[in-house]
């Protein structure tokens, strides 16, 4: 990615906009309201360039969706474009959505049978809105960050023990993304729990001990 890139996060309708320069924050902003609906994204993204001047068109976009979900899938012992052909397949097989899944994939610890990833599934036509709210505003769609990846990458600044696991949690707009995993950034589970610290801790507390 570009050091001078428009970055953004768009949390189960939460909108915030940081312009980076020479990998630097420049500027940003947040929309007080939230964005319910993808259909108004070209008009925020166009007042989020307005509010904070990037010099790059170049957009990164971390996402916390409805309709994004999150899966340990179990691959076979091969590497490379082996593994991405598989994926794909099984992907299209797992997907909890009708119509064509985009999606990514994380480095996840193995199960008992076999080596896996941690997949991000999310359905094509929603990508494709994004893209093309990005394109109507001038800009371009590098690439879509889910939640999940910046929280496993979180791991890797922790100072666990070698074979130690931990838990993070961070609220996602209305609600709140959990993963748990290891310093390399290996992760065992992913989940994301339709309620914050804000509005109900009780209930995110005792759906954190369940998870553990």
């Amino acid at each position: 990615m570009d050091k001078n890139a428009l970055c953004l996060s768009l949390l189960n309708g939460q909108f915030k906009a940081a312009a980076m320069r020479k990998g630097s924050i420049a500027a940003t902003w947040e929309r007080p309201e939230p964005l319910e609906d993808l259909a108004g994204l070209t008009a925020v993204l166009r007042e989020a360039a307005e509010r904070t001047r990037p010099t790059s068109r170049r957009v990164a976009l971390v996402l916390a969706h409805p309709r994004l979900s999150h899966q340990i899938v179990e691959v076979p012992p091969t590497r490379g474009w082996a593994v991405e052909r598989f994926l794909e397949r099984r992907v299209q097989a797992i997907k909890p959505f009708e119509g064509l899944a985009a999606w990514s994939s994380q480095p996840a610890l193995p199960t008992r049978n076999a080596n896996a990833r941690l997949v991000d599934l999310l359905p094509k036509d929603v990508v494709d809105q994004i893209g093309q709210g990005c394109a109507a505003a001038g800009m371009q769609l590098e690439r879509i960050i889910p939640a999940t990846a910046v929280l496993s990458a979180q791991l890797r600044e922790l100072p666990l023990e070698k074979d130690e696991v931990a838990l993070l949690a961070a609220v996602t707009g209305t609600t709140t993304t959990v993963v748990i995993g290891r310093r390399d950034g290996r992760v065992c589970l992913a989940r994301v729990l339709n309620s914050t610290w804000t509005t109900q801790p009780e209930r995110v507390a005792m759906d954190l001990t369940r998870t553990v």
